[in-house]
């Protein structure tokens, strides 16, 4: 075995034989091009000026300087880093594709051995400046959406307690060029991940949501099984098609709960805008804190402009999100005038399967609460969420999409007309 192969390089960082499959495959594909103690994004000079460039805080800035002491003259970890940086930057996306699993390193490697994908994803900052450059997208859009890597190494040292990184997969979406943080809010084109059918009226003016066929709802209209809980003698299944010149279906109230009762439209007034695998824009809403509502508002408009711009190629039917944000049931347990509430109601809510209430409490307490009742009560959205769940209650995260033409941010376009809540009930 050469000094670089895999097998040597795992033995001397401490890693597992069974940890390194996922690099073995595409080993060799590094082979050629690592030269010892030559790797520019390895030295001082470059990782200050790229913190410098990204607006990293000091102490960030401290903990990569510190990492790189990792290196000197460990030609098993420049070799690992090289082959990292290889297969994100220079290979085609398929070689990405087990990034997810590339294991941590294992403390025995320094004292800073969790900073070493950060370190990795740092290499990647002219690579991604160089894509939105040619693109011409301006810098500063750049940078703010990268900003999310100091975002993930602040995360982890609160859970932590020292300074690391280990979302891999979802900084790939950042440096890859996948996903632009435009405002307060990041937005990534993606696809319509569930069978539910959306219609609108000839006149544009009205929207309705209908369950695809054969999904099993209790009778609160959540999915069935929803924070594990199931209701045999509520539950009830869907049904979706089109005969005799009607659509029919079970409709999903705006507010975000199936219904029992089927309700019919004409073929000839209405037209279907939304269905499963449809391209949309996710949104991902980075906690970077309070989620003003006019601040959210101009995120949209930027995202609907920003696209077609620069990437007219990509055609996008809704704008979708999966969150813990569109709970539907903060609405009574919030002020009206609350961030959350605001938001949640400018969408078209629809319940998810398999919801449960983990990043719920991981967002508004910061980690899993095994007692309620030692739940810390600072703020009033963690006295309302501790509150809801001693009276029985269960958060859950919700869905909701709503369409580019329909951006009329504020007015709560779905809460009105016909097909809104109150005429859901």
């Amino acid at each position: 075995m050469s000094p670089n192969s895999l097998n040597d390089v795992l033995v001397a960082l401490g890693l597992s034989q069974e940890a390194g499959e996922v690099w073995r495959e595409n080993w060799p594909l590094s082979e050629a091009s690592f030269v010892p103690d030559n790797l520019p994004f390895l030295g001082e000079s470059f990782v200050s000026k790229a913190c410098q460039t990204l607006k990293m805080a000091d102490e960030v800035k401290a903990a990569f300087l510190e990492a790189l002491s990792l290196f000197k003259k460990n030609y098993s970890l420049q070799r690992l880093a090289w082959h990292c940086h290889f297969i994100l930057f220079k290979c085609p996306e398929e070689q990405t594709a087990k990034i997810g699993l590339w294991p941590m390193l294992p403390r025995q490697a320094g004292k800073s051995a969790d900073m070493f994908y950060a370190v990795v994803f740092l290499s990647g900052l002219k690579h991604i400046q160089d894509i939105h450059q040619k693109l011409g997208i301006p810098e500063a859009l750049t940078l703010d959406t990268l900003a999310d890597l100091q975002l993930w190494i602040y995360d982890y040292h609160k859970k932590n307690g020292i300074f690391g990184f280990d979302k891999k997969g979802w900084l790939l979406n950042h440096f890859r060029g996948k996903i632009f943080k435009l405002g307060r809010l990041q937005f990534q084109p993606g696809v319509f991940p569930y069978d539910f059918h959306v219609f609108k009226n000839s006149s544009g003016q009205k929207t309705v949501m209908l369950a695809g066929a054969n999904m099993c709802f209790r009778r609160d209209g959540m999915f069935d099984g929803t924070n594990k809980i199931f209701d045999p003698d509520g539950r009830w299944t869907s049904k979706f098609g089109i005969k005799d010149g009607h659509i029919h279906g079970y409709p999903v109230s705006p507010c975000g709960q199936a219904l029992p009762s089927p309700i019919k439209l004409p073929i000839s007034d209405w037209h279907e805008v939304l269905k499963k695998d449809d391209p949309v824009l996710v949104i991902h809403i980075p906690a970077t804190g309070p989620l003003i509502h006019s601040d959210c508002g101009e995120s949209f408009q930027q995202a609907i402009i920003f696209f077609p711009r620069y990437f007219p190629k990509i055609k996008f039917h809704a704008l979708f999100t999966v969150t813990w944000l569109l709970d539907g049931q903060f609405e009574p347990h919030l002020p009206s005038a609350s961030n959350i509430v605001r938001f949640l109601m400018e969408f078209y809510l629809h319940p998810v399967p398999n919801a449960d209430d983990q990043q719920t409490f991981e967002r508004v307490f910061g980690k899993k609460i095994d007692d309620i009742n030692n739940a810390p009560q600072d703020t009033s959205l963690q006295r309302a969420v501790i509150q809801h769940v001693k009276n029985g209650g269960h958060w859950r995260s919700g869905g909701g999409v709503l369409f580019p033409e329909e951006l009329k941010w504020g007015e709560q376009v779905y809460r009105k007309g016909d097909f809104n809540c109150q005429n859901f009930q």
